[in-house]
């Protein structure tokens, strides 16, 4: 049988006569409508602040309970949550941000017919972890692959200390130290794969490469000399190849007021300079580039970019990123003067506007998952662009009345899975100037999330890792023992 239209439109009109009628005795999430109610509203905030300012954050999830009442909202754009209709009375709000940060207040009180406002401040008990080491002033600290393990190097103190190097099992907390007897100076590390990592260092008489296993920190096959030691001579970074084949140094030579720049491939497996044209120092490139001046004077920075199959090189006297395309290493023609070809080399120019651009070099850049940032080294406001695979600079940013440390072992980290990046940040808008960890947005250069440490240690360098897998961040300092670990929402 066929139900008329008439009474169809019947059933219906009950049937949302009924429901309003159910639910005019109801409250948020089905509890019961309270009586002579009042409203709650508030903001969430971030527990890392610039200065004294509230840092307000949006997606915040905020549960509220009073008696029999049990609501949630989430916080709009300026970290506001609203509950319109809540039961007089005492309870217990809750924000919550991801896996890790939260803030709880017991003692709210709800007056009828008034609106309160509350303030939930963030915070999250990884903050206070720590991992002790028993050793000061890391330049680098690792991760391995896998996430269990951490490796860090520690200089030499300005001579007084023999470098070191130190892998830390990061869920036992055990640490296992390999002093690095004839090292005079040390610069970089980087894991290799989960077997080997490498050092760079110097000692008494030459610039090499040292290969350890990261467990047992025992050396692995003998030392790759890279250039012989002198005062005029810079030591610089390590880069590896997806594969792990490869490992790349930079190398700068000062010939009077000149700086010539190099870089050098190194195989892993033959523990060997690459020799691709059987030629000597094949994995030597001396950059006196004729084509554009001053490229490349002093290389410092060095990251391998898999999707273009370069190797881009910062220079720290000149506003070029260098890109070396790979396919061609081992065919340039370096009889001719150590001079470069027109293929196979090009120069990304991160050249701010005026007034910013009076010439400073590329102080610090980073490279991952098809994207980079890099930060021109002068005084006043620091120039930070971005970079995309086989592009040119773009999106320039400027932090106004921040700065980062000029400190050597500042680094950026990219993190693709996460869409940002992280680096050391000095606030000079403080009296005491603190450094912190920020990540900011790849795609907005903007700052997403702050952390620092409890601990007053300014002027204190740092050196960090990020774990995104495990939404760790884990940080070390020049003048304390141990690893900070802090929780990434």
């Amino acid at each position: 049988m066929t139900m008329s239209k008439a009474l169809r439109f019947l059933v219906a009109t009950l049937t949302v006569t009924l429901v309003s009628a159910l639910l005019a005795g109801c409250g948020d999430n089905g509890t019961t409508k309270p009586v002579d109610p009042g409203t709650l509203r508030g903001v969430v905030q971030l527990p890392y602040k610039l200065a004294s300012d509230a840092e307000p954050i949006e997606g915040a999830s905020v549960r509220v309970t009073i008696g029999d009442f049990d609501s949630t909202a989430t916080t709009n754009a300026n970290g506001v949550f609203i509950f319109p209709v809540v039961p007089a009375g005492t309870g217990t709000v809750t924000a919550t941000l991801g896996n890790c940060l939260s803030a709880t207040d017991n003692a709210v009180g709800v007056v009828s017919n008034i609106t309160t406002d509350i303030t939930l401040t963030l915070d999250s008990e990884a903050d206070f972890d720590t991992i002790s080491v028993g050793f000061t002033s890391p330049i680098r600290i690792e991760l391995s692959p896998d996430g269990l393990h951490a490796v860090l190097l520690y200089d030499s103190q300005g001579g007084t200390r023999t470098p070191r190097l130190a892998t830390v099992d990061l869920m036992t907390g055990t640490v296992q130290t390999q002093t690095i007897s004839d090292a005079v100076e040390v610069y970089d590390l980087k894991f290799v794969n989960s077997q080997a990592i490498v050092v760079n260092l110097l000692t008494s008489s030459v610039y090499c490469i040292r290969f350890f296993n990261p467990l047992n920190l025992l050396m692995v096959g003998n030392d790759v000399i890279y250039h012989g030691a002198g005062s005029d001579n810079y030591g610089g970074r390590l880069a590896v190849n997806p594969t792990g084949e490869l490992v790349f140094i930079s190398h700068t030579v000062q010939d009077g007021p000149n700086f010539n720049g190099q870089v050098y491939a190194v195989s892993v497996a033959q523990r060997a300079m690459l020799e691709a044209d059987n030629k000597p120092l094949n994995g030597l490139f001396a950059l006196d580039n004729t084509l554009v001046g001053g490229a490349l004077g002093w290389a410092y920075n060095l990251v391998f970019d898999p999707a273009a199959n370069e190797l881009l090189v910062g220079n720290r006297i000149s506003n070029f990123i260098t890109a070396i395309d790979w396919s061609k290493w081992g065919t340039f023609d370096r009889d001719a003067g150590l001079s470069m070809p027109t293929e196979g080399i090009r120069h990304v120019i991160m050249e701010p506007p005026s007034p910013y651009n009076q010439g400073f070099g590329i102080e610090n850049f980073d490279f991952a998952g098809g994207v980079g940032v890099a930060s021109r080294l002068r005084s006043g406001p620091t120039p930070i662009m971005r970079y995309e695979s086989g592009g040119t600079a773009e999106d320039l940013y400027y932090l106004e009345e921040q700065s980062y440390p000029s400190a050597t072992n500042h680094i950026f980290r990219v993190i693709p899975s996460r869409d940002s990046w992280f680096s050391v940040f000095s606030d000079d808008t403080r009296g005491d100037k603190r450094r912190a960890i920020e990540e900011r947005s790849l795609e907005t250069l903007q700052r997403t999330y702050r952390f620092e440490s409890r601990y007053v240690l300014n002027p204190s360098e740092l050196a960090f890792a990020v774990d995104p897998a495990a939404g760790l961040l884990y940080v070390t300092y020049k003048d304390r023992t141990f690893i900070e670990v802090f929780c990434l929402p």
